[in-house]
């Protein structure tokens, strides 16, 4: 018999002595005399939101993980514990849990669970009892730690809406776990014998994840208690000082600005510079398609114990320069040499309580106006930052990724259009119409601003739309704006009040935001970014993402720290289709890549850090469905081997962080003149190094040093006009902040003469029967133009009478590579022919490339045929944002002029759309499904020109202007060039690749590639798929323009824009090796030199 003893009434605690005199303590509860809906937060310890009481149950309805424990529970090693539990209905679509478990902490417990699959995988109901060991789920069955399974009888599939027991018996030798359905037979029933390392201990609590489920009641019976796990005190920070700048001291990292730069200062008061990587994590990445993770699978493999991995990993990102882990990485790697982030997801977390954007294959965005926000952000705070207020290794917390910032229809407003999608009695909805209400007092002052026509207040917040333009544009920016100050003041409130120690590393923004980030800088001590930029291999430099910082910083006022950003190779052996970033051709272009991108990182003032984009590739056969990406992005493969170029070059110029961020550089250049070559060195630092020079293709190596400050001189001997090209320190043996300028060309030693034409080839490749053009001023005479080589050989020559002027164009029959070649002009030459098409005249033209248009589409091309192969056709895009972007196609040809000579044909086209009968698209989501049509298109008119060359695999495709031809104004974000393939006829096995110059569609079995090349100083190209076997193309070559056009504007590119080289070639340009891109790169980077004629 049992003598029980109530000690108090909360929970129906109470103690008893057992038969065997053991005093055992007892929590039994069952809710019924719980007030409806009430939420006990003092009597309950609840490791989330969504907990509630619901006809004298405990129910929780919520989309992650959220726990409910009684404050009275403690640790046990020995206990008994049952609920009473009803499934009823899932809240999320991948693994749906409910349950009870014996939680040491979040990362440590054993759970027994009613478990659903994945909606992709057939939502298979199943029952489990596992185990999470130092936050490695399933550690009882998998790897080192697996235990000997006791017993396993009578699996069932449990049912929605019935009543289970479940049932925990925890002892020091082991645990057995119990589910048994009320009303019928059905039992099952499984445990495991204990070894360590395992969860010996724990306390008793409910969990839900994603999974509805209502408890009918609680009841523990312990035995024997535990001491309560206490989290070890960090070591002390020992990374040696990476600089010898020192300032004041607090024990942990922050930020400061010395002089015009900023730092983070390590715990000891020395200068710091974040040099990180993401995802150094044992179990990465899973594939969907493989059903496991090859990398994690190869690494247990290859060192059968987590703690050996992690040894591994942590030594070479040592030796390779690297100091910080950044997100994604798993535990076992910490407090072994590198400073590591704590990765939160507030945001996107809270989405499955309450959002403005739903959470669907991306991070949606969460209502930051429900109530429930601001406890949400408490109670994780607690759980996940309170641990670590006294970790000096810890740079700080990231609140979120890439939360959906733009709605789901990429406009700096989209928030707002998802807000207007919610009922009347939303929060964010609430809180838009409470904005405009305190801005306009009455409905009507808003109908005159916003010119609407709402009867009522009400009336607006029962709209599923608001309009875009003039003051209703304002007021869209201001509840965004609103948003901002919502999420960054609640999330950082609650995050420094757990811990005031760390910094707060902000949302890692993906590449852009509205303008919020003056809202951002007030509130974090570091505004992180996810800028995947463009790099130009030949000039050394990074083509946009300098000026985008600039910008970003100018409005924020707080240092940036860039989170992701990578240069995937295409000779790795992985697709790398999917996913961000410029493509590169090899692994050694990667590592030259890598060396621009990051010394321009480490250069800027107000760059605190960068955290590379990864520790390891993704899977050949890509994650999953709904994120394909399968790229190389790592440091390792796979197999765990690192990538030896990338990582040489990271181990060679991560150490120089400090020193480029500080100016404490070497800083050489070159001047080329007639008698010589200056070499300069304007840095701090010595230089010693190795100059190359090229003479018209003849190269010399000088061993040079030079004092900081100083110069040396190198003497030329010159015979007749030279191409002179001097390199410095390719080697990359000098510190340098700069690496555009270590590269100087010059022509010397030609006459500045009216009839010669210089023709400059850069490149490493001889080039013969090469096109030339060049516009020529003035007015024409009778006697056209005509062009000599320097043997006075009459070369092939026609000159154009365009629309936009005249120009003059030859055949080069060679040249050589690395040299100036000289043409002169002269007579002998003849007028191309114009011939003018008007109401749907077709045009074709024959060569290496069949041209055609039948008379009656809007594209460019509707036919480009390689070698009697259909290779596809080739279009434009107009891309319009307002209230939602849309991408729209001429509708038709209104008009167009061809000028046939014997060089080329150039094709002068008009173009309208926007009519009813254009083709639009929407935005795309992943999965390939297009966003709802919300908003009409409106008209323009295109001008477009094309260079067609008989001779050549490739055309010039080039922007003349762009004219709002409708009666409202619309803003023209950008214009695309669009190379649509359909490779002998088909485009379902028409892959996307290519270089970030230069994307490409694919064909293997016809072994043919059809895509563009383009300058990415003004373009940003990337081809790909709405799923990776389908037909849906995206072509996208883009150059963003930001100009909204009234009626009867006009874009015209002052200068004009470089054209685009749209190419059909045999073979897969995206290797290395590929002849017709190496003839094409070469023409690309051809110069014209000389004062042109009057003619």
């Amino acid at each position: 018999m049992k003598r029980r003893t109530w000690i108090g009434a909360a929970f129906g605690l109470l103690l008893a002595v057992n038969a065997q005199g053991v005093c055992t303590q007892q929590i039994v509860e069952d809710f019924a005399s719980y007030p409806e809906g009430a939420v006990y937060g003092a009597r309950w310890e609840l490791g989330g939101l969504g907990w509630s009481i619901r006809n004298g149950r405990l129910a929780c309805e919520a989309g992650t993980r959220t726990t409910a424990v009684p404050a009275a529970a403690p640790h046990a090693r020995r206990l008994t514990f049952e609920a009473v539990m009803r499934p009823e209905r899932a809240v999320g679509s991948q693994w749906k849990v409910a349950g009870i478990a014996i939680v040491a902490d979040d990362a440590n417990f054993w759970q027994l669970s009613l478990v659903e699959g994945p909606d992709t995988s057939g939502k298979v109901h199943s029952l489990e009892l596992h185990q999470m060991l130092a936050g490695r789920w399933l550690a009882n069955i998998e790897g080192s730690t697996a235990l000997t399974r006791t017993v396993e009888e009578g699996l069932f599939a449990w049912e929605a809406d019935r009543d289970y027991r479940l049932r925990i018996e925890l002892q020091p030798d082991g645990i057995e776990g119990t589910v048994e359905e009320l009303g019928s037979a059905r039992r099952y029933r499984v445990g495991y014998a204990f070894r360590d390392p395992c969860v010996r201990s724990g306390r008793p609590t409910l969990v839900t994840s994603s999974l509805s489920a209502s408890f009918a009641s609680y009841r523990a019976e312990i035995s024997e208690t535990a001491k309560p796990p206490t989290r070890p005190r960090p070591p002390t920070y020992t990374l040696p000082p990476m600089s010898s700048m020192r300032t004041r001291a607090t024990g942990f990292f922050r930020v400061e600005k010395i002089g015009d730069r900023w730092w983070v200062i390590d715990p000891r008061g020395h200068a710091f510079y974040v040099v990180g990587t993401d995802h150094v994590n044992y179990e990465a990445h899973w594939c969907e398609k493989l059903g496991y993770a090859p990398y994690s699978r190869n690494v247990k493999e290859k060192y059968k114990s987590e703690d050996a991995w992690a040894a591994s990993a942590t030594e070479r990102l040592k030796a390779w320069g690297f100091n910080t882990l950044g997100a994604g990485h798993s535990e076992s790697v910490r407090y072994r040499g590198l400073v590591h982030t704590v990765f939160l997801s507030l945001g996107t977390a809270f989405t499955a309580y309450g959002d403005i954007a739903p959470r669907t294959t991306w991070t949606g965005f969460p209502d930051v106006f429900d109530p429930r926000f601001a406890e949400f952000c408490k109670i994780e705070a607690r759980k996940q930052c309170a641990p670590h207020t006294n970790d000096p290794w810890l740079l700080g917390y990231f609140l979120d990724n890439e939360l959906e910032w733009f709605g789901k229809n990429g406009t700096e407003t989209g928030l707002v259009d998802e807000t207007m999608k919610k009922p009347a009695s939303h929060p964010a909805k609430r809180a838009f119409i409470a904005l405009l209400r305190k801005r306009y007092a009455a409905v009507g002052n808003l109908n005159r601003a916003w010119k609407s026509q709402y009867a009522s207040w009400d009336a607006l917040a029962s709209a599923t739309e608001a309009p875009t333009g003039g003051a209703a544009h304002q007021d869209r920016l201001a509840f965004v704006r609103l948003i901002a100050e919502r999420y960054f003041s609640i999330t950082c409130e609650a995050i420094r009040q757990a811990d005031p120690n760390h910094m707060i590393l902000g949302c890692r923004f993906a590449g852009f935001a509205p303008p919020i980030w003056d809202i951002a800088g007030r509130h974090l001590d570091i505004v992180s970014v996810n800028y995947y930029g463009n790099v130009d291999l030949d000039r050394g430099t990074t083509t946009d993402m300098p000026q985008a910082m600039a910008r970003y910083y100018a409005q924020a006022r707080r240092p940036l720290l860039i989170t992701e950003w990578s240069f995937p190779a295409l000779d790795a052996g992985l697709p790398s289709r999917h996913g961000a970033g410029q493509r590169v051709p090899t692994q050694r272009d990667k590592a030259r890549a890598y060396a621009i991108y990051q010394t321009a990182l480490f250069a800027m003032p107000f760059m605190v850090g960068s955290n590379y984009f990864m520790w390891v590739d993704e899977p050949e056969l890509g994650i999953s469905s709904t994120f394909p990406e399968d790229s190389n992005y790592g440091l390792v493969d796979v197999n765990d081997r690192p990538w030896p170029e990338l990582t040489a070059m990271a181990a060679r110029l991560n150490p120089r962080a400090v020193a480029i961020h500080a100016g404490d550089t070497s800083e050489v250049s070159a001047q080329i003149g007639a008698g010589g070559i200056t070499i300069r060195n304007a840095g701090k630092r010595a230089a010693k190094f190795v100059a190359e020079i090229y003479v018209q293709g003849r190269r010399t190596a000088h061993a040079l040093q030079i004092k900081a400050g100083g110069r040396s001189t190198v003497p030329l001997t010159l015979k007749g006009p030279s191409l002179v090209v001097v390199e410095l320190d390719r080697a990359g043996a000098l510190t340098e902040r700069r690496l555009d300028d270590n590269r100087a060309t010059r022509v010397v030693g030609a006459r500045a003469d009216a009839s010669t034409i210089l023709v400059v080839n850069e490149s490493n490749d001889a080039l013969r029967d090469v096109p030339v053009a060049l516009a020529i001023p003035g007015t024409a005479s009778d006697a056209p133009l005509g062009v000599r080589d320097a043997a006075g050989r009459a070369l092939r020559s026609q000159v154009d009478r365009l629309p936009t002027g005249w120009e003059l164009a030859f055949q080069a029959p060679t040249l050589p590579a690395r040299t100036v070649s000289v043409f002169r002009l002269g007579s002998g030459g003849s007028l191309s022919v114009e011939q003018t098409h008007r109401n749907g005249a077709p045009f074709t033209m024959d060569g290496a490339l069949n041209l055609a248009w039948n008379g009656t589409s809007g594209n460019l091309l509707d036919s480009v045929r390689l070698d009697d192969v259909q290779i596809g056709r080739v279009t434009m895009l107009v891309h319009q944002t307002n209230g939602q972007p849309l991408w729209i196609e001429p509708s038709r040809i209104r008009a167009s002029s061809a000028f046939v000579g014997p060089v080329r044909t150039v094709r002068i086209i008009e173009a309208d759309g926007g009519s009813a009968d254009s083709s639009v698209r929407t935005q795309t989501e992943q999965g390939g499904d297009y966003a709802p049509r919300t908003r009409p298109a409106h008209r323009f008119a295109v001008r477009m020109r094309l260079d067609c060359y008989p001779g050549e695999r490739w055309l010039d495709v080039r922007l003349l202007g762009v004219t709002n031809t409708d009666e409202r104004p619309w803003k023209l974000e950008s214009y695309f060039v669009y190379a649509l393939a359909s490779i002998g006829g088909s485009a379902t096995d028409d892959m996307p690749g290519g270089a970030g110059d230069a994307p490409r569609w694919y064909d293997a079995k016809a072994d043919i590639s059809f895509g563009a090349l383009m300058d990415t100083r003004r373009f940003t190209g990337l081809f790909w798929k709405d799923t990776p076997d389908g037909e849906g193309l995206h072509a996208d070559v883009y150059r963003v323009v930001r100009r909204t056009l009234a009626p009867g504007a006009n874009f015209r590119p002052n200068p004009p824009d470089p054209a685009v080289q749209v190419f059909a070639a045999r073979g897969d340009t995206a290797t290395a090796d590929n002849a017709p891109m190496r003839r094409l790169r070469g023409l690309q980077r051809l110069r014209l030199m000389g004062p042109p004629p009057r003619t």
